[in-house]
């Protein structure tokens, strides 16, 4: 999150600023004066770089650009995932802000090899750094879920270097980690690296026999009531259900298409289990309350038009009094880019 230190006067001229933005932002102020807002972060798998950009970019302040991978001596894989130049410029659209998120999906195989030593570590963040840089985001998304303690330790280590160097880049660049609701064995230190833990509150069966409901209220509920997230919880919740008996997963989009009639109450439809438009709403209102914000897998899974889950959250959100936050680190990394770029070709000269 954006984290700045200012006086009275300098805070009353950034106030401001930010009501030129066509949204008001709502902000939330520690006793230590420090700012954060609440987010909306949407994952973009490389299979959906077509999306209707201007609807999704009116509610999601964080575009998630799911993923990369790495091999085990650090060098970044899965570039021909990465997002042309086109697409960039189109997410940006209404001061979003972009991410690229390395990981998830069976893209973890090496990770606990790059772990193992500070030279792997060191060249796979500088990999990612580079990365974000040459491409203006605002961030990097970690998901991997370490599968024991030594690997819990090279995460720890891990995520230390990635706050270090994004902070060198310019303020306000956001390092997130995916994963499921579980105890955390990272070290302070890590834990204070890290901004928000995007929490997928999915795929996880309400029940050990048909019907399995995976993504319910009462599992919103058990990750709000969790203490190891250290008040950095960001709720996630999802676009497709899965079968109540084989798990088989569905988009949202293709669970509704063609059913004449929806009732806004309904979480299950031909023995699909999903989060319907009052569940959303319901789990949009928790997050407000509970969370640091809300996660979306994934935007292309919605159904345009009256029964869009993106725009019953918009609709919550606006009825909190909760509006976009305007991208928050375009213009501190802009700044950055090119005296980081000029400071890397100086030590290769050397």
């Amino acid at each position: 999150p954006v984290q700045a230190s200012m006086t009275a006067a300098s805070h009353c001229v950034s106030t401001l600023l930010l009501l030129s933005f066509a949204f008001t932002l709502t902000l939330i102020t520690s006793g230590e004066g420090k700012e954060e807002a609440f987010r909306v972060f949407g994952y973009v798998p490389e299979y959906r770089h077509s999306l209707s950009w201007d609807s999704v970019t009116s509610v999601v302040t964080d575009l998630i650009f799911f993923s990369l991978s790495c091999d085990a001596d650090g060098e970044l894989t899965g570039l021909d995932r990465f997002p042309a130049s086109d697409v960039l410029a189109a997410a940006r659209q209404q001061d979003t802000n972009v991410m690229i998120c390395v990981g998830g999906a069976g893209r973890t195989g090496h990770f606990a090899s790059m772990g193992k030593t500070s030279r792997t570590r060191a060249r796979f963040v500088e990999a990612v750094i580079d990365l974000l840089v040459q491409n203006q985001l605002s961030g990097v998304d970690l998901n991997w879920t370490p599968a024991n303690e030594v690997e819990w330790a090279m995460m720890s280590k891990l995520l230390q270097l990635f706050r270090e160097k994004l902070d060198q880049v310019g303020q306000g660049l956001t390092l997130t980690v995916s994963l499921y609701p579980q105890p955390l064995k990272l070290t302070p230190p890590a834990m204070g690296a890290v901004d928000y833990f995007l929490v997928m509150a999915y795929d996880i069966p309400h029940s050990r026999a048909p019907p399995m409901h995976h993504s319910t209220r009462e599992l919103a509920r058990r990750v709000d009531s969790m203490d190891s997230f250290v008040g950095k919880a960001v709720l996630g919740v999802p676009f497709y259900g899965r079968h109540v008996t084989s798990g088989e997963a569905r988009t949202y989009a293709d669970i509704v298409r063609d059913i004449p009639a929806i009732n806004p109450h309904d979480d299950v439809i031909s023995d699909f289990f999903f989060n319907g438009l009052d569940t959303i709403t319901w789990k949009t209102r928790l997050a407000v309350d509970s969370y640091q914000g809300l996660m979306i897998w994934e935007l292309g899974q919605d159904e345009p038009g009256p029964l869009s889950l993106l725009s019953a959250i918009e609709r919550e959100l606006a009825s909190n009094q909760v509006h976009k936050l305007g991208a928050a680190a375009t213009d501190s990394i802009k700044r950055r880019a090119a005296e980081w770029k000029a400071n890397k070709e100086q030590k290769h000269e050397l």
